[in-house]
């Protein structure tokens, strides 16, 4: 049944592919690709809220909604007769070889990616603990509402990109497809960067490089294939963006609806969209205002009015559990999210640690010398580098990794400094002050990024939408056929990254194709299989009768794994329940119990391992 979400996507694309042509719409089968998924996007998240209100969030409904708008769809594509006429008007234009190359390459990178996504399963430990968790809850509470646990982040992070899997994980019956919300996320922001880099007027080959500048991205090829949410969340700020430069000039009053459900969508998914999309946003209502005070009023009553729309569920459900519309600003005492001091100092040292994030090298001792060299510069600023005010305990650079937690963008940052400085320069440019408030906008929202989160050695994660939207910037710098030297040597260095994933291999001894997939979930921590294996021999021989499984857990448990148990083992009720219990983090052992009410316990803490039986 999962097959229903392509061929809905399909059917979509090609109504509105078909309203924007008649319509003269720009670049119409790129920018109806947007529209689809906006649509989509905004559909998925009402129908989940709705259900979830009447415990109603089940296979059956969620298949009649995706074979619904099947035939919605079908019947608006018969309606438009004189509108079949403009898929005649689709030209494929005559591409240079190496504009050839440069897209069959892009095309290559993102199949591979989207192949390792299929065959591997999600194994990192974000899915582990929350993401995949969360989406088993709602599967068996039928609905999105809250629910008892230690596990916090299952719910208050935003759960944008989970609303997406849980349709593919209830249609799919499995995880199979899960990894496919960032591929496909990857997939569109390339679409998206290409028009955000036309509007900056660039021409078709330019266009063609920042795909090939996006696609190459090391932290975006890691994250194209796993259950993580920051392409997702890339994607809708890409989108944003893309209609936040539409709406500029000329005034085009229309773009405020797919504008607001960009910015909404990019808002649910991940609180960092706050930061990253606020620039942009202030441009364009500082350009309204100084337009028209009406055009202004409306544009920000659109908006703000999407936005809440869209996320009123879980502002909710965070307000009546913390008192607080975006949920707590910590996980504990040890893990504040935000600094607790703001200055041109602070700032200027968060930056240069986050830029540091994208310096590590093979070489542990040229990383040192890195690390000492920052040490040095940091300390003009009067702030400790390891500050608990502004940093997370001991600070160091990250060793170049192909692991998506801690990738670094090097090559690529060298490029983002040289777009800074060369734009204004820039002879392909035709507007150079758009393109120059366009880069001031994303220096803005990372001096924003450094100034209210605190340090941490995975922000470089979080750094894949600033990459992404410099892509464009950079291709409309490289000046005559230098483009021709710049995509090889991108595509070249993005082999590593798209075949030797450290999560997902598609090469070597441990390659996702000759590993068994129940061990796959346990690469990142290959500790814990044993453990998890005795619990499943234990299920398997001792599940008679058991209907209730409750678990006891840290904050950091690995949660997902059980549930597959489970599924596997084909417990009756297939039911975990959680009792409200304080977090308990001194157990060290996988402690598997049973009561004479035929319940299970499993208790988890910071360390596991197998119990003899």
């Amino acid at each position: 049944m999962v097959i229903l979400i392509p061929i809905c996507f399909l059917f979509l694309w090609a109504d509105i592919f078909i309203r924007n042509r008649s319509k003269n719409e720009d670049s119409p089968l790129r920018v109806s690709f947007l529209y689809t998924s906006i649509f989509l996007g905004t559909a998925i998240t009402f129908i989940n809220e709705t259900l979830s209100l009447f415990a109603r969030l089940t296979f059956n409904n969620v298949a009649i909604f995706w074979l619904a708008t099947i035939i919605f769809a079908i019947v608006w594509l018969i309606k438009q007769k004189q509108g079949w006429k403009h898929f005649k008007e689709i030209i494929i234009p005559e591409l240079s070889p190496f504009e050839k190359f440069m897209l069959s390459s892009v095309i290559a990178i993102v199949a591979l990616i989207g192949i390792t996504a299929v065959v591997a399963p999600p194994n990192t430990s974000d899915a582990m603990v929350y993401h995949m968790s969360r989406v088993m809850h709602w599967i068996q509470n039928k609905s999105v509402k809250f629910y008892p646990t230690n596990i916090l982040r299952q719910l208050h992070m935003n759960p944008g990109a989970e609303y997406i899997i849980l349709h593919l994980q209830l249609l799919a019956g499995g995880d199979r497809f899960a990894n496919m919300v960032q591929w496909f996320a990857m997939t569109a922001s390339l679409i998206g960067v290409s028009l955000i880099a036309k509007k900056l007027g660039a021409d078709r080959k330019t266009q063609i490089t920042s795909v090939v500048i996006a696609a190459t991205i090391p932290m975006g090829i890691l994250q194209g294939s796993s259950t993580q949410n920051d392409y997702v969340t890339t994607y809708w700020t890409v989108s944003f963006v893309y209609f936040v430069l539409s709406a500029l000039s000329p005034a085009n009053p229309a773009r405020s609806i797919p504008l607001g459900l960009s910015l909404g969508l990019a808002i649910l998914t991940k609180a960092t969209a706050y930061i990253y999309n606020a620039p942009f946003a202030l441009w364009l209502l500082v350009t309204a205002l100084a337009r028209k005070r009406s055009e202004f009023l409306k544009l920000i009553t659109v908006i703000c009015s999407l936005i809440l729309i869209l996320n009123s569920g879980h502002y909710i459900r965070n307000f009546h559990f913390y008192n607080n519309p975006i949920g707590p600003i910590e996980e504990s005492p040890a893990s504040k999210y935000t600094n607790d001091i703001l200055t041109p100092a602070s700032v200027l040292s968060n930056s240069l640690k986050n830029i540091s994030l994208h310096l590590g090298t093979p070489s542990r001792a040229v990383n040192r010398h890195i690390e000492d060299a920052l040490r040095k510069i940091n300390a003009t600023t009067g702030l400790d580098i390891n500050d608990p005010k502004t940093t997370w305990p001991n600070y160091k650079i990250n060793k170049m990794t192909n692991h998506e937690d801690k990738a670094g963008n090097p090559v690529h940052l060298l490029l983002i400094l040289a777009a800074i400085i060369f734009i204004p320069l820039s002879k392909k440019t035709k507007d150079k002050t758009q393109a120059m408030l366009y880069c001031s906008s994303i220096v803005l929202s990372f001096l924003l990024f450094s100034a209210i989160l605190k340090w941490q050695p995975f922000h470089s994660r979080l750094h894949l939408p600033f990459f992404v939207l410099f892509a464009p910037a950079i291709a409309m710098i490289i000046p005559g056929i230098r483009y021709k030297i710049l995509t090889p040597v991108l595509l070249t260095l993005s082999i590593p990254w798209v075949l030797y994933n450290s999560s997902s291999p598609l090469i070597g001894k441990q390659n996702i194709f000759s590993k068994d997939r129940a061990s796959q979930y346990f690469v990142t921590r290959t500790e814990l299989e044993l453990p998890y294996r005795a619990a499943g021999r234990y299920f398997a021989t001792e599940s008679v009768g058991i209907k209730t499984v409750t678990l006891k857990t840290g904050i950091n448990s690995w949660e997902y794994p059980l549930w597959i148990i489970l599924e596997k083992m084909k417990i009756d009720t297939g039911e975990i329940n959680y009792p409200w219990v304080s977090v308990d983090d001194s157990a060290r052992e996988l402690n598997i119990q049973v009561d004479p009410d035929k319940k299970i316990t499993f208790k988890f803490g910071p360390e596991r391992k197998m119990l003899d039986r």
